[in-house]
C-alpha cells in the first residue's frame, strides 16, 4: 500500500450510480482510458462464503480476548497489551474476534511518523465498523519520537516507538491460531462497502487490500527471499491529503531482488462520503476491479507494468488475507486535530 502517481483515466460517463464523476485529463499525469467491463451482476462468483455485517452478537467471536498484531511484519501477533474492559476500548467489544486482529503498535502503514495504531480507534457499533483517526491522548512532545526503537526490549524489532500524534485504526483477518482463524481467499470476488469521512484538509489514507498468506514480511523491500512473485491486491486505496476524490485500484508485483512492478487504475467519485462498494474478481490469470455496478480496470497475466520497474505483471496463486486501515500517506502533511472516519457496512468474499 503506498501512494501511487495517478496514471489511468476511468471514463465512468457509462456508469448508473448518479454520483459518479467524469475525470478530465489533469497535469497531463493521465494514460489511454481504460474501459468499463461486464457489470458486476453477470459475475461468475454467486456463493457467498464469508460476510462480515459488523451487527455484533454473543458468542465466543465476541466475548473472547482480542488478538493483536504487535510489529510491522505481521509474524508477531499475540495477546493485546491493553486491558480491554478499560473505557476506551469499548468500541471492540462487537468486533468478530475470531476473524479480525487488531493492529496495536506503529506501522509502517501508518506512515509518517504521526500515526499509531491502536484498538481505541476502532469501534463497531450500529452495524458498521468505524476505523477512526484520533488525536493522542496521551502524546508527550518531550517523549520518544514516534517509530523510533525501543531498545530496552529483547527484540526491539524497527518500530516499536508509538509516542504518536495520532493514533489510527487498522485490522487483518489472517490466521493466528484455532481461536482466530482469520479468514483468506484464494480467487473469488471480494468486495467491501463503506465510506469515508474526512474532516480536514490534509486527511488519512483509507484501504482495503490483500496480501498472499506466508509470504514477505509485509514491507515489500523485504521481500527477497521468495522464489515467486509476491502480489499486493489494492481494491481501495484514499489519499485524502493530496488527490481529492481519487480513488487508486492497483497491483503490486514483487520479486525478488525487485522493488515491484505495479499496475494502477484511478477513478474519482463525487462522493467519497457516500457509501459505495468496492471489489475485485480475481482469477488465476486476471483481476478485474469495480466500485458498485461498473467495472473500472483489470490486470492480467503478463500486462505491462505502467509504473514502477519495467516489466510485466504476474497474478497471485496463494491465498491472501485482508487488511482494513487508515493511517498516514506518504510525506504528505497531516491536521493533528484529525478526527476522519473510515465506516465500513459489510466485507464478503464469494466463490
Amino acid at each position: 500500500m503506498r501512494l501511487l502517481t495517478i496514471c489511468c483515466l476511468l471514463s465512468l460517463s457509462a456508469c448508473k450510480k448518479e454520483n459518479w464523476a467524469d475525470v478530465k485529463p489533469n497535469n497531463g499525469l493521465f494514460g489511454p482510458q481504460c474501459v468499463i467491463k461486464t457489470p458486476v451482476s453477470k459475475s461468475n462468483y454467486q456463493r457467498l462464503v464469508f460476510s462480515d455485517n459488523f451487527a455484533g452478537g454473543a458468542g465466543p467471536c465476541f466475548t473472547q480476548k482480542p488478538t493483536c498484531n504487535l510489529r510491522l511484519d505481521w509474524s508477531e501477533k499475540g495477546a493485546c497489551p491493553f486491558d480491554e474492559s478499560k473505557s476506551q476500548y469499548a468500541g471492540i467489544a462487537n468486533l468478530d474476534k475470531c476473524t479480525w486482529t487488531i493492529f496495536q503498535s506503529y506501522d509502517f502503514w501508518a506512515s509518517n511518523a504521526l500515526f499509531t495504531y491502536d484498538a481505541s480507534a476502532i469501534e463497531v457499533s450500529g452495524g458498521t465498523l468505524k476505523l477512526k483517526i484520533l488525536p493522542n491522548p496521551n502524546f508527550a512532545p518531550v517523549g520518544r519520537n514516534c517509530g523510533a526503537v525501543d531498545d530496552t526490549n529483547p527484540d526491539p524489532g524497527q518500530y516499536y516507538g508509538t509516542n504518536c500524534r495520532l493514533l489510527a485504526g487498522g485490522l487483518d483477518s489472517n490466521y493466528f491460531n484455532a481461536q482466530t482463524p482469520g479468514r483468506d481467499a484464494l480467487y473469488g470476488r471480494i468486495e467491501m462497502t463503506a465510506r469515508y469521512t474526512q474532516t480536514t484538509s490534509n486527511g488519512g489514507y483509507p484501504a482495503f487490500w490483500m496480501w498472499p498468506v506466508g509470504m514477505g514480511k509485509g514491507y515489500p523491500t523485504l521481500v527477497t527471499a521468495e522464489a515467486n512473485p509476491i502480489v499486493e491486491m489494492d481494491i481501495l486505496e484514499f489519499n485524502s491529503a493530496t488527490s481529492n476524490d481519487y480513488l487508486f485500484q492497483s497491483i503490486h508485483d514483487y520479486v525478488k531482488g525487485q522493488d515491484g512492478t505495479i499496475s494502477t487504475g484511478t477513478v474519482r467519485v463525487d462522493k467519497t462520503s457516500d457509501y459505495h462498494t468496492y471489489g475485485v474478481e480475481w482469477s488465476p490469470g486476471d483481476v478485474k476491479y469495480y466500485i458498485d455496478d461498473c467495472y473500472t480496470t483489470e490486470v492480467t497475466t503478463g500486462s505491462p507494468s505502467n509504473q514502477g520497474p519495467a516489466g510485466t505483471m504476474s497474478m497471485s496463486q496463494t491465498a491472501s488475507f485482508m487488511m482494513l486501515n487508515v493511517g498516514g500517506s506518504g510525506g504528505n502533511p497531516v491536521d493533528y486535530t484529525n478526527h476522519d472516519v473510515y465506516e465500513i457496512q459489510s466485507v464478503k468474499i464469494y466463490q
